[in-house]
């Protein structure tokens, strides 16, 4: 271990989290190291052209969006999303007022 305190840090928690390491480099401020399995390649939709960076995520672009409608909508305007974890930053993000209304009254019942 080195005599920086943010390198103790970064190791101890090395130590005790294992595979959790690369988020919480990310959150320090840590850049990640350039290179990979992954680096330079993009994984393409065959059916609509979007390109990703990683093959899950064009997996679940091909499994829940491409193709499909976009069928959840937000119960304050028109915004339409395919993920319900995409409406839910969404309301709390853009609607703090009517969501936190509306969690308060559901609390009192």
């Amino acid at each position: 271990m080195g005599s920086d305190p943010e390198c103790r840090l970064t190791c101890q928690y090395a130590v005790e989290y294992g595979a959790k390491v690369k988020s919480f480099l990310s959150r320090v401020g840590v850049p990640r190291p350039v290179g990979g399995s992954n680096e330079g390649k993009e994984f393409a939709c065959a059916a609509c052209g979007r390109t990703y960076r990683h093959q899950s995520s064009l997996r679940s672009h091909m499994r829940y969006e491409c193709g499909r409608d976009r069928h959840l909508a937000c119960q304050y305007c028109q915004y339409r999303t395919h993920q319900k974890s995409n409406l839910k930053a969404h309301v709390i993000r853009m609607h703090v007022a009517e969501y936190r209304s509306r969690k308060a009254s559901l609390n009192t019942d």
